[in-house]
């Protein structure tokens, strides 16, 4: 497995989750980290995004295809996997699958973000167990604030009837934005 991180990271992977240099904080009952995950193939989506998320204080841990994604979040446990539609070795939709086919990780949300933009993507994606669809190019502080309400325990269990809603209520605006 080829976990890596951009320069901006200061976290020394080991097998176990550390958040630079202490253990990973739990959200009480669910036994998922305070963490993120990203799985995208482009070095560029994963540099841009470590670098944003370093700057905000999210922990990010990144892969760059799908199988490596699955290990990752297995490993990890995140809150929240930010996952990317066209990958090499299994594409979102199956790593989405995959996620939502394991009771051990029950209560992860999963936020697409990808250059398929299509209706009939966007049906696949919530198919497979997507919270929420974003299309590419995105908005940064869009998913930092989506990201922030669901670490922060803001988001609703059902993730998919009010996250647009409430990022526009608090003034962003959500072009290709899907999560009903």
């Amino acid at each position: 497995m080829s976990c890596f991180r951009s320069p901006y990271s200061k976290r020394v992977r080991t097998g176990a989750c550390k958040l630079r240099g202490m253990e990973c904080i739990q959200m009480s009952g669910t036994g998922l980290s305070d963490t993120v995950v990203l799985v995208d193939d482009e070095h560029g989506i994963r540099t841009t995004l470590d670098f944003i998320f370093y700057r905000e204080g999210i922990e990010l841990s990144l892969a760059e295809n799908g199988q490596e994604g699955i290990e990752l979040v297995e490993r990890v446990r995140p809150k929240v996997v930010l996952l990317d539609v066209m990958m090499p070795r299994m594409d979102g939709y199956q790593v989405c699958r995959a996620i939502r086919g394991n009771p051990e990780l029950d209560g992860m949300f999963v936020l697409m973000l990808t250059a398929r933009g299509l209706p009939s993507d966007r049906a696949r994606a919530m198919e497979a167990g997507a919270d929420c669809y974003i299309s590419k190019p995105f908005d940064h502080e869009i998913v930092v604030k989506m990201v922030r309400n669901v670490l922060g325990g803001r988001i609703p269990d059902d993730v998919t009837v009010a996250a647009v809603g409430k990022l526009a209520s608090a003034g962003f605006g959500v072009p290709g934005a899907d999560c009903d």
